[in-house]
């Protein structure tokens, strides 16, 4: 008796047609349990969610927007730096050999307020050097005028020196508000910008 096959496709074919789902397929050695299912795709649980992206470095002549003492918005933008070596005019067992003087333009925009405690600091090779710590530079007395002490007002913009006491030239320069945020800075490895004149002068001559 002559008996008639079916192509396989045309099986595959009828089966589908019937409702009835065909074998999975291991074609090339691949598993059709590897293929996620259109629930598992759409599922929101399941799709990773972007990082948040880190706070770009900053450098001469940008601005951040930070918080002060009492939690308000502060403006810093950093004009400039001046590089020396310390105590130069005094023989003394300085802790590190370079100095520095940061400009920065500090204006309060929402209300008055002043620095944090932590205030700003040196960064270098992972390392912190507070400005409370710069006891030797060459100006030191001689531009109480520059000093980043007192309130900052709204409206009112005020250039201040801060003073480094470093390994090296170059670092970064970094605020600490009084929740622990930290903003840097990257500071060039020679003088460079503006705002630093009082430094300059009394580098080389008394006050």
């Amino acid at each position: 008796m002559h008996v008639h096959r079916i192509p396989i496709i045309t099986a595959m074919l009828v089966l589908l047609v019937a409702g009835v789902a065909p074998a999975p397929s291991f074609a090339a050695g691949r598993s059709s349990s590897l293929v996620a299912s259109p629930s598992l795709v759409a599922s929101p649980l399941l799709v990773a969610s972007p990082s948040p992206a880190p706070t770009a470095e900053r450098s001469l002549g940008d601005t951040a927007t930070v918080r002060g003492a009492a939690g308000h918005p502060l403006e810093m933008t950093l004009y400039g730096v001046y590089w020396a070596l310390t105590a130069d005019k005094d023989v003394c067992p300085c802790a590190q050999p370079v100095a520095g003087a940061v400009a920065v333009r500090i204006l309060a925009t929402k209300a008055p307020d002043t620095l944090s405690r932590t205030g700003f600091s040196g960064v270098q090779g992972g390392h912190a050097y507070p400005e409370a710590n710069a006891t030797q530079v060459p100006w030191a007395g001689c531009d109480e005028q520059d000093r980043d002490v007192g309130r900052y007002e709204v409206g009112t913009p005020r250039l201040i020196l801060v003073d480094l006491e470093v390994p090296a030239t170059g670092g970064e320069l970094a605020y600490t508000d009084s929740h622990g945020k930290q903003t840097r800075w990257r500071l060039t490895g020679a003088t460079a910008g503006t705002g630093f004149a009082n430094a300059e002068r009394y580098d080389v001559a008394y006050c």
